[in-house]
C-alpha cells in the first residue's frame, strides 16, 4: 500500500526542538532587544508611569520577537534547535 501524500509529508516533520533549547534561543532573542530598547527608549519612557512604561515595552518586545528576532534566531540556529539527539553506544 503506497502513502497518500498527507501521511509523506507527517512521516516527514521534524520533531519539536528540546525545551532547553528553545529557552536558549528565546534568551538570545530577546536580551539585544530588552538591551536596546531600554538603552535607546530610555529617555522618552522614564517620563511615563510604570505601568505605561512596562505595558508599551512589552508590545514592542512582544512583535518584535514574533515577526523579527525570533525567525531570524529559529533560521540561524536551526541546525542545533533540531539535530538528533546523539545515542552513546
Amino acid at each position: 500500500m503506497s502513502a497518500t501524500p498527507i501521511q509523506s509529508r507527517e512521516s516527514q516533520t521534524a520533531a519539536p526542538a528540546p525545551r532547553y533549547k528553545m529557552a536558549v534561543a528565546r534568551w538570545l532573542a530577546l536580551f539585544p532587544l530588552l538591551v536596546a530598547i531600554t538603552v535607546l527608549a530610555s529617555p522618552l519612557l522614564d517620563k511615563l508611569p510604570p505601568l505605561l512604561r512596562v505595558f508599551l515595552v512589552s508590545i514592542v518586545l512582544v512583535g518584535l520577537m514574533t515577526w523579527v528576532t525570533m525567525p531570524l534566531v529559529t533560521k540561524w540556529l536551526g541546525f542545533w534547535l533540531l539535530s538528533a539527539p546523539t545515542s552513546e553506544q
